[in-house]
């Protein structure tokens, strides 16, 4: 719907444009090569990162997955180790790590592969090879909230008692519970900020693609969590290939996909298809961001439950950046949404954190400058946008064209070489 902004009095501006790709690009680690190294976001080296979570201030950490170690990308630009041990690896990420916490490298992690923030502004991580959730401080210092490290199954319970098969995504609540996709026993957990954890949803060892109330739903392998600012869990049902939608009221739905079903479409409902989808996260405006990890592509997905793909070419992994469909990703994981409103993206076959900004809001601005028409154009960057010019909103000519532009980085300014006019109204279109 187009907007009309009265500017100078006759002088009108109307925005007409509209955009919904995202420019995508490499942040930090060394693409398509794996290994390790801090130091500065374009020398930095990472091995299959697979989750990430933002502190208040701007700091992103990663859960960098087979080298066992929870990294932090600071605003600044820098690359450094907050806690864990690397250990001698012989290519496959497999070794055994003593488990053990402590300050700094005195911790040992054991793929980690989910991260939030708790109310306290401490890290919670999801040790998955140990089958432990542990809590991080910013100053490195780790500790077990829950789980025995090696000692896999599930039992609810305060703490060590608490058992866990392989925990991946986590998600905190509004009043500081984090929830466990307990992959390896295909159910949702709640763990208290004292450590007592609770089957939420699913049943142990039952996988399966049922809806309905929570206890009686079934998931297969889940894996990315988020929620929304109503208090609904989205799951991505990995092994379903389908996401589902936890309410507060303990009812399961499925948003989107078919259960069973893995591919590529875009659509509305069991209409579109993921392939294994991996880390969820939720933007501003309430859609579900969805790393679609067997397609290699990033989606995104409304309260409605339609679906669009946001960046990547389906079935296609590479490693590009670039507008849109112009980029490519390997089996991108991790998801988080900066405070700026970017995505981030834990590209982890690629072993590289990318980010995803979100277009700005096309629009055409008017002022007058030494008494003339002064235009401010902001686009789709690498997009074209026409600025067309009428003396009247009824006159018989219509709109003509007074500028084309190719908005390579997506902004163009320019005064009106015919000076003021007694009327005359501006709009931009693609």
């Amino acid at each position: 719907m187009a907007v009309v902004l009265c500017v100078a009095g006759p002088i009108s501006v109307t925005n007409t444009a509209s955009a919904s790709q995202y420019q995508f690009s490499t942040v930090a680690g060394r693409p398509a090569a794996w290994g390790w190294e801090d130091g500065r976001t374009n020398g930095c080296a990472f091995y299959n990162p697979n989750a990430m979570a933002v502190d208040a201030g701007g700091n992103i950490y990663v859960a960098d997955s087979l080298n066992h170690l929870l990294r932090v990308i600071t605003p600044a630009g820098e690359v450094r180790t907050v806690a864990g041990r690397r250990l001698p690896d012989d290519g496959t990420g497999h070794h055994e790590s003593e488990p053990g916490d402590g300050l700094g490298s005195e911790a040992h992690f054991y793929y980690p592969a989910g991260l939030t923030l708790n109310l306290a502004g401490n890290l919670v991580v999801a040790d998955s090879w140990h089958h432990t959730l542990r809590i991080v401080t910013p100053e490195g210092r780790v500790t077990t909230l829950a789980g025995v490290a090696r000692q896999y199954g599930h039992v609810d319970g305060q703490g060590a008692l608490a058992r866990f098969n392989n925990p991946v995504g986590l998600a905190l609540d509004a009043v500081g519970n984090v929830f466990v996709a307990d992959q390896g026993s295909h159910t949702i957990r709640k763990v208290t900020p004292a450590g007592e954890v609770t089957t939420i949803a699913g049943a142990d060892g039952e996988a399966g693609t049922a809806d309905g109330a929570a206890r009686n739903a079934r998931f297969n392998q889940p894996s990315g969590l988020a929620f929304d600012r109503h208090g609904n869990l989205y799951i991505a049902d990995n092994g379903n290939s389908v996401i589902r939608r936890l309410t507060p009221a303990g009812q399961v739905s499925t948003l989107a996909g078919a259960a069973g079903l893995p591919g590529h479409a875009d659509g509305s409902g069991a209409a579109a298809r993921f392939w294994n989808p991996a880390g969820l996260a939720v933007d501003g405006a309430g859609n579900l961001l969805v790393a679609d990890r067997g397609t290699h592509v990033i989606r995104l997905v409304t309260p409605a439950g339609v679906v669009s793909t946001l960046g990547g070419t389906p079935g296609n992994g590479g490693l590009a950046d670039g507008v849109s469909e112009k980029a490519q990703f390997y089996s991108p994981f991790g998801l988080a949404v900066d405070h700026d409103g970017s995505l981030l993206i834990a590209d982890a076959g690629n072993h590289v954190i990318r980010r995803g900004t979100p277009p700005a809001e096309p629009r055409l601005a008017l002022r007058m400058l030494a008494g003339r028409p002064h235009l401010e154009v902001v686009g789709v960057p690498g997009r074209a946008a026409v600025v067309e010019y009428r003396r009247a909103m009824d006159d018989v000519e219509g709109w003509q064209e007074l500028e084309r532009s190719a908005l390579p980085d997506g902004t163009r300014s320019f005064t009106d070489p015919a000076g003021i006019a007694p009327q005359r109204f501006y709009r931009m279109r693609p």
